[in-house]
């Protein structure tokens, strides 16, 4: 094909993405004609493509990636897609330090598969900011491959929004034995309605999971949203030296509220198999259906502030310190629960504070921790305190329990059995619950 040329312009040429246009034919030869202009493209930093014309200094921004992977089509339900919610706490400032990857190549509005794009981002390592929308969709899932690597939305505080496509069968993002790491201003949603894997929820649902970091550690988890798991649970932490605040956890898994869709449907809000000197505090988690929070052991973990509430779904327990051998293996020596809200409709919760785990384990005994100024009303049960060595329990405010339990007698307000040495308040019911949920 011929070069495109014109009265004035001799020749147009494209390096890389560059312009350079070059006078003549019938330019001024003295002025003009022989001359260069190149126009180079890049992006801002608030994505919009902009324009460096010859020899104008370049602004803090990144080439424009103009390609586009071909991507699978997939089926999912956005229902929840105008919810790009932002929250007052907090912005990122993709001004500072290096230009973010802007991930062009991955869409969130195209509503295809994203995983190939979104993976070659982070396998960059670096800040990775993304852009609000319906949603980036996932067949395979994430994994941060890099050290300190930084996942967040282009548009802080409002979220970018990953979504996961109906076959989907891992967690939307994963993390093994990385360091360093943060993810802000996301929302996962695990797209529940249109999953086809619910009935296969049964054991260790990390398929139904949203995010899973394992062996991690100094890691943030600051700012986001988790919705919608399939199963298993919303944020699933084993690690060191972390910090999960401000994030709404919303909806995750099926309660036992109605008749189950698969043997285990029910999701943990965030599950802490290891809370190694972890902060997790001022998070909001609404209708999970397994336990709002759960801690299977760890030295110096501090949950602090965080509310719980269960509404419209079931769940088990409120906050509870637990075992998980092989993990925390239910050490609590050092941790603390306290400042947390802990509340619940009639039948919409088993226990509010769960310490100990021989309602679920008879043969599981947790040790130590610290749990005082919490406040908790509506649970079956307020406070159970079974199964636990060690343990020190102040003054929390107890509401009126309420529902119709299931097994383990009527309603209580804080019942004990199996305490061992731990420190505990007196006016307690004595009340065994071994392999009893009520």
């Amino acid at each position: 094909a011929e070069e495109p040329s014109g009265k004035y312009v001799e020749t147009i040429t494209v390096t890389d993405g560059t312009i350079d246009i070059t006078y003549g034919i019938d330019a001024n030869a003295d002025n003009l004609a022989t001359e260069v202009l190149s126009l180079k493209p890049l992006v801002s930093t608030n994505g919009d493509v902009i324009w460096v014309c010859g020899d104008a200094a370049d602004p803090s921004v990144t080439v424009a990636d103009a390609g586009k992977d071909s991507k699978s089509s997939s089926t999912l339900d956005v229902s929840d897609d105008a919810d790009f919610e932002a929250q007052d706490s907090g912005s990122v400032d993709v001004d500072s330090g290096p230009p973010p990857n802007l991930c062009l190549a991955a869409s969130p509005d195209d509503f295809v598969a994203d995983d190939d794009a979104l993976q070659a981002c982070l396998d960059q390592g670096g800040t990775i900011a993304l852009s609000p929308g319906p949603g980036y969709i996932l067949q395979k899932g994430l994994v941060i491959t890099k050290d300190s690597t930084v996942l967040t939305s282009k548009a802080a505080p409002t979220r970018a929004r990953i979504v996961a496509a109906p076959n989907m069968a891992a967690p939307l993002l994963a993390s093994d034995g990385k360091s360093g790491f943060e993810v802000t201003f996301i929302e996962f949603d695990g797209n529940r309605p249109s999953r086809t894997g619910i009935g296969t929820c049964t054991g260790y649902r990390i398929f139904g999971t949203n995010v899973s970091f394992g062996g991690s550690s100094n890691f943030k988890f600051n700012d986001n949203r988790s919705t919608r798991a399939m199963c298993g649970t919303a944020l699933q932490i084993n690690g060191s030296g972390f910090e999960i605040a401000r994030n709404t956890i919303d909806d995750n898994g099926h309660g036992v509220e109605v008749a189950k869709d698969s043997p285990e449907p029910w999701a943990d809000g965030i599950t802490l198999g290891k809370c190694d000197h972890g902060n997790v505090h001022d998070n909001i988690i609404t209708d999970a259906t397994d336990i709002g929070i759960v801690n299977g052991g760890g030295p110096a973990c501090m949950i602090t502030n965080n509310t719980v509430s269960n509404v419209a779904r079931a769940a088990f327990a409120g906050i509870a310190l637990h075992v998980f051998d092989g993990e925390g293996n239910g050490d609590h020596t050092g941790s603390v629960v306290s400042g947390n809200t802990i509340t619940a409709d009639a039948h919409r919760m088993s226990f509010g504070l769960s310490l100990g785990m021989h309602p679920w384990f008879p043969a599981s005994t947790a040790k130590g921790g610290a749990v005082m100024g919490n406040t908790v009303g509506g649970a079956n049960v307020l406070i159970a305190v079974d199964g636990v060595d060690g343990l020190t329990l102040g003054d929390n405010t107890l509401n009126d329990p309420a529902g119709t339990p299931g097994c383990g007698g009527p309603i209580a307000k804080y019942t004990v059995a199996h305490s061992g040495t731990s420190t505990l308040p007196g006016g307690a019911t004595s009340r065994v619950y071994d392999s009893c949920i009520p």
